[in-house]
């Protein structure tokens, strides 16, 4: 129950990020940044329960995704700032997807291996 959580809270985490970044309106940019940190919650808390019954199996990956989630937490936050004030650059929301899909993986291998 709690993999199927966490895919789905990135699945939307996801989402809302693409979308939120293509959005041009002030409000709509905020009203996304505040679904996303919902999702991110929700990311954070499957996961800490997914890792206290897989820390016995996978102690060094289960500790690096928590890292991972963090900094691609942080990195949602710098970039979203950034995008009210200034303009953002495309390489730094490619590092931030690539991160994402670096984190499913490890997430997937926790799970099912």
């Amino acid at each position: 129950m709690w993999i199927l959580i966490n895919f789905l809270a990135w699945a939307c985490f996801i989402l809302l990020l693409q979308s939120g970044l293509s959005q041009s309106i002030e409000k709509q940019i905020i009203k996304k940044l505040i679904r996303i940190r919902l999702f991110y919650l929700v990311v954070i808390i499957s996961q800490v329960v997914i890792g206290i019954r897989s820390y016995s199996r996978h102690p060094f990956l289960t500790v690096f995704e928590i890292i991972l989630t963090l900094v691609i937490i942080l990195g949602t936050e710098m970039i979203f700032s950034r995008r009210r004030t200034t303009t953002v650059k495309s390489y730094s929301i490619w590092i931030l997807f690539l991160l994402i899909t670096l984190a499913l993986f490890i997430q997937t291998v926790i799970n099912f291996f």
